[in-house]
């Protein structure tokens, strides 16, 4: 395993292991959490953000290993390819084990909304590209860009796009955040 792929690993074994420090000292501490946390993290207080932060690390690896998947209408699995909802519901399914529909309308009915200016890494960036609203759909991935299984232009694939490129900017309709 190259460095590049062990550094994630070893941060989240470093993460747990705290986690687990602090469970410990928790108990130590007579239940009292702030206490805890600042014995283990000297002050500095995780609980709470760091479980936030590796679901959404962990969908955003999901998509991105889907990346080179063939785009295939109504395609479920990464071995007969995927379509924009087959990809999410997979990436979903296989990281938090949520079901989501095989429908980009529908799983734009999830969730709250949210405005182009609070994006955050995880939420879900939502297109009209065959003339009805929410027909596509992506996993937004921070610095303006997204995870997609795209039918349109070269590749047809599981591939990353700008929400600024010109035919997506044209078509976005907005977006809605399914984790907190």
């Amino acid at each position: 395993m190259s460095n590049r792929k062990l550094l994630p690993a070893l941060l989240y074994l470093v993460a747990v292991s705290s986690a687990v420090q602090a469970v410990r000292a928790e108990s130590l501490a007579g239940g009292d959490l702030a206490s805890a946390e600042a014995a283990v993290f000297g002050g500095a207080s995780f609980v709470g953000s760091f479980e936030a932060v590796s679901i959404v690390d962990r969908l955003i690896d999901k998509a991105v290993s889907l990346i080179g998947t063939p785009y295939r209408y109504g395609g479920r699995r990464r071995e007969s390819g995927l379509d924009c909802s087959g990809m999410l519901n997979l990436v979903f399914a296989e990281t938090l084990g949520l079901q989501l529909p095989h429908n980009a309308a529908q799983i734009g009915k999830l969730g709250e909304p949210v405005a182009s200016e609070d994006l955050k890494p995880g939420d879900l960036v939502f297109f009209n590209t065959l003339g009805r609203p929410s027909s596509h759909v992506g996993l937004y991935i921070g610095n303006n860009e997204f995870v997609h299984a795209g039918s349109r232009g070269k590749p047809r694939e599981v591939r990353i796009n700008r929400l600024d490129e010109n035919y997506f900017a044209r078509r976005y309709e907005g977006a809605r955040r399914l984790l907190p």
